[in-house]
């Protein structure tokens, strides 16, 4: 992974190692990956240094349509150091779920917005057309 773009993730993300930032990184390229035809992918891919775009080749030919805000932020989420039991006074709702997810876009966002200081505008249009759901608001907010 390239480390110049590492340390500009982990100064957005404070507290972050290298190799978790890497991983974020890798995370976030390889759910990009999912939801962009190869075609999408091969353009953006020369868009962004070859340690970004290695990231973004896969096998698939088409984008995956069951990909969603969830699938797609999954691999950051499931890295979160997150422990806890059903609270009973919030109905059964698990307490560290909502800082989770907030935390995952937060991280998210940081990626996205090393990512658009990369690519040119029509590369940064056509990937957030890509994005689905709520990443695609999180993607313009970065």
């Amino acid at each position: 992974m390239d480390a110049d773009i590492v340390k500009r993730v982990q100064e957005k993300v404070e507290g972050l190692t290298s190799a978790e930032a890497a991983h974020l990184v890798q995370s976030v390229m390889q759910s990009i990956a999912r939801v962009l035809d190869r075609a999408d992918r091969e353009r953006l891919a020369r868009s962004l240094p070859p340690e970004l775009a290695t990231h973004l080749h896969t096998d698939m030919e088409a984008a995956d349509p069951l990909v969603d805000e969830q699938l797609f932020v999954g691999p950051i989420v499931s890295r979160l150091p997150t422990e806890g039991l059903y609270d009973q006074t919030l109905g059964g709702l698990d307490v560290l779920s909502v800082p989770a997810g907030d935390e995952a876009t937060r991280r998210l966002r940081a990626v996205f917005s090393v990512l658009k200081e990369l690519l040119q505008e029509p590369e940064k249009r056509r990937l957030e057309a890509a994005l689905p759901g709520d990443v695609a608001e999180w993607y313009q907010q970065a």
